[in-house]
């Protein structure tokens, strides 16, 4: 018997529209909302929605508050990618404590951990590839630990080893993470940016390569984590 956990879930942006909505041009519609709660719905946490939050300080800051009182841990999309105005760093570091700020990963590496009023909260990108990867490698533990497991299950996963169909890339210094789906008993590459959602569609797993190896050679055997 285990405590089941509260995540906040939160979706940044003032580009974001709901998904029954028509975008304009520069409007997308909420995704990760969705994603995110159901991947905290399998792992047997409770999601709490807040829906999609505008790019104004304010009300972000009203929203993670909330998410505070009523969450043992809050999930804030959006707001972290280098180059944009950071809104969501800004509001964890009035809140509390800022602890990482980028992982040495792709996807995912503008990803913030922080700790604010007792709780933790996880600053996720905006892209749904790179959120639903930061929220399988660090955030399934977190919500495990919360919840009073003592051997961890989210990385439990079916393995199956197999060929890779293509040479995969990469650079040194970062681990990469690459969608694949298996095609006659071979890893093919799904080589599609992290906000492209047909590409997690596609995927039947994911393939590790390590910080140290510049890619994968066509042929190499691979381990493959079944979705």
């Amino acid at each position: 018997v285990f405590r089941r956990v509260s995540v906040g879930v939160i979706s940044t942006g003032d580009e974001l529209v709901p998904p029954e909505g028509r975008p304009r041009p520069g409007q997308i519609r909420d995704i990760n909302s969705y994603i995110l709660a159901c991947q905290v719905e399998e792992l047997g946490a409770e999601a709490v929605t807040y829906g999609i939050i505008p790019d104004e300080r304010a009300k972000l800051r009203e929203a993670t508050e909330r998410g505070l009182r009523e969450c043992d841990l809050l999930l804030l999309s959006g707001g972290s990618s280098v180059g944009s105005r950071d809104l969501t760093l800004e509001v964890l570091e009035e809140l509390g404590e800022v602890l990482i700020h980028g992982l040495a990963i792709a996807p995912g590496k503008p990803t913030i951990f922080a700790w604010a009023r007792g709780k933790p909260l996880v600053g996720l990108p905006g892209n749904p590839a790179s959120a639903l990867i930061v929220v399988d490698r660090f955030v399934a533990p977190l919500i495990e630990r919360l919840s009073g497991l003592r051997e961890p299950r989210s990385f439990k996963r079916p393995l199956l080893r197999a060929k890779l169909a293509k040479k995969v890339p990469s650079k040194v210094g970062r681990e990469e993470f690459v969608r694949v789906r298996l095609v006659d008993g071979r890893a093919e590459p799904i080589l599609a940016q992290s906000g492209v959602i047909s590409g997690l569609v596609r995927a039947d797993g994911l393939i590790t390569i390590p910080a140290e190896r510049e890619g994968l050679e066509v042929g190499e055997e691979v381990l493959v984590e079944l979705w």
